[in-house]
């Protein structure tokens, strides 16, 4: 069922937000599952439904102690639209207040989890290509690198472009100079590629990569 007015769709996204919110936090300390729409909405639904009916248990212990503070649901269900009508405004600070509340349940959730379930880490959702080459290097320094082929070949130089695809065969990278260097299987000797301005290879035919990082002024020249 799609809303089909401004108020159905901002009370669906109310309600689906704390669950989404809660497997989005989720999404950072395990890794993500594959699974189909219906499944992983499903997920996101029945987590919202949990974090909502606490939530109203929370407004309920503040409208026992403060009735004014919160609508009447029990009006609201017997009036219907004259109601809402008549206490708009004291209505629509209680959805804000539930779903503020309802998030907040589903953020603590998570805190209480992240402490008390063992191997609860943060799982990066980057591709390590992208967090070794990009996130980690430190400031002022660029990646070195050295790669070695499945055929035995190996190449060195700085890092050109790389594709960013999760799936690693999908990937290419390239490395540039200066100091563009490589080496077959047969030899021991490197040799310069100083007439290339750059190597593209295939991450299918990669058997590793050997990343050193170097001061950003070493464009002058790096002797690997």
């Amino acid at each position: 069922m799609i809303p089909d007015t401004i108020g159905a769709l901002l009370a669906f996204l109310g309600l689906v937000a704390p669950g989404l919110l809660y497997q989005m936090r989720r999404e950072t300390r395990r890794a993500a599952i594959a699974e189909t729409a219906f499944r992983e909405a499903s997920r996101v639904a029945l987590t919202s439904l949990v974090f909502t009916v606490a939530a109203f248990g929370v407004l309920s212990i503040v409208r026992a102690v403060r009735s004014g503070w919160v609508a009447d649901p029990t009006a609201w269900l017997r009036q219907g639209h004259a109601y809402f009508v008549d206490h708009y405004r004291l209505v629509l600070l209680t959805a804000v207040i539930e779903v503020g509340c309802a998030c907040l349940l589903a953020v603590i959730a998570d805190a209480v989890v992240r402490r008390v379930v063992p191997g609860q880490g943060e799982v990066s959702k980057t591709s390590v290509w992208f967090q070794v080459l990009r996130a980690d290097r430190p400031a002022g320094k660029v990646p070195w690198l050295h790669v070695h082929l499945k055929t035995g070949a190996d190449y060195w130089g700085f890092v050109g472009y790389y594709s960013a695809e999760m799936a690693q065969l999908d990937r290419e990278i390239s490395l540039k100079g200066p100091d563009l260097q490589y080496r077959t299987a047969a030899t021991a000797e490197k040799k310069p590629l100083d007439d290339w301005d750059a190597v593209v290879i295939g991450a299918s035919e990669i058997e590793y990569l050997r990343v050193q990082y170097v001061p950003a002024a070493a464009e002058v020249k790096h002797r690997g």
